[in-house]
């Protein structure tokens, strides 16, 4: 795994990560404070309710908090296909 050039000098200046950032942020805030997701839960009509138990509700929060952090470090990841120019393969 090769990281972008400068990237520890430009990983803030990009769009992406402030949006993950403040995604991030939101969804730790709702997995160290379930209060707020349980009262989200419990704002849903209830035929959407039956469909989600509520022990995974804290299940749910971890793994949207994973994305998001994934989505960062993937950001910084170099990819070689996107320097192909057009036409190619």
């Amino acid at each position: 795994m090769k990281m972008i050039e400068g990237w520890c000098r430009n990983w803030w200046r990009y769009w992406s990560v402030k949006i993950q950032l403040v995604c991030a942020a939101l969804t730790g805030w709702l997995w160290f404070d379930p209060a707020s997701l349980l009262g989200v839960f419990n704002m849903m009509p209830a035929h959407f309710r039956g469909l989600v138990p509520a022990s995974a509700l804290s299940v749910i929060g971890g793994v949207i908090f994973a994305l998001n952090v994934a989505t960062i470090l993937a950001r910084n990841v170099h990819q070689p296909k996107l320097e192909q120019k057009d036409g190619a393969p």
